[in-house]
C-alpha cells in the first residue's frame, strides 16, 4: 500500500490526491451523509441512521489494496465524537458494522478503518456507514452538526 490519500468531506464531497506512487488510481465519488433526525433525551432511546461510501478505482494491480479512515471531527477522540449546536453537545459514534460495535475511525484509538480492500477491476463499491446518538443525553434544542473526513487510501 502507498502513502497517497484521497480526501473527501461527509457534509460536501471534495476530492484531492497526492502524486501518483503506482499504476492503480482511485476516487471518492460521493458521500451520503448521515442524518440522524429528532433527538429526545428523555425517551432514553438511541436513535440510529446510516449514510455511505461510494468510491472506485482503476488500473488495479494484483497486490493493490485500499482503507478507509474516518476522522474524529469536531471531538478531541474518536469515543465518543460530539455533535455540536453552538456551545451544546451531543455524543454519538460511526460504526463499521450494524450490531456498532466497531468505531470506525483511523486504525488508532481502539477504533478500526475499512480495510484493507482489494477493490474490483471495474466498477465502483458502496460502503454502509452506521451511525447512533446514545440514549440519556439530556441537551437543549438545536441543529447539531460534525463536519467529517474520510481518506481514502490506496
Amino acid at each position: 500500500m502507498s502513502s497517497r490519500t484521497l480526501t473527501s468531506c461527509l457534509v460536501a464531497a471534495s476530492l484531492a490526491a497526492a502524486p501518483a506512487a503506482h499504476a492503480a488510481l482511485c476516487s471518492i465519488d460521493s458521500v451520503s451523509p448521515i442524518v440522524f433526525g429528532p433527538y429526545d433525551g428523555l425517551t432514553r432511546n438511541t436513535v440510529d441512521a446510516t449514510g455511505s461510501i461510494t468510491f472506485g478505482c482503476f488500473l488495479v494491480g494484483l497486490f493493490d489494496s485500499i482503507t478507509i479512515d474516518i476522522s474524529r471531527g469536531s471531538s478531541t477522540s474518536f469515543s465518543p465524537r460530539t455533535l455540536m449546536a453552538g456551545t451544546k453537545t451531543l455524543q454519538y459514534n460511526l460504526y463499521l458494522d450494524a450490531a456498532r460495535s466497531s468505531i470506525w475511525g483511523d486504525n488508532t484509538s481502539g477504533t478500526s478503518h475499512f480495510g484493507p480492500f482489494r477493490p474490483p477491476l471495474i466498477g465502483s463499491t458502496t460502503r454502509t456507514i452506521y451511525g447512533r446518538i446514545f440514549s440519556g443525553q439530556n441537551v437543549g434544542a438545536g441543529t447539531y452538526t460534525d463536519t467529517l473526513v474520510v481518506t481514502l487510501n490506496y
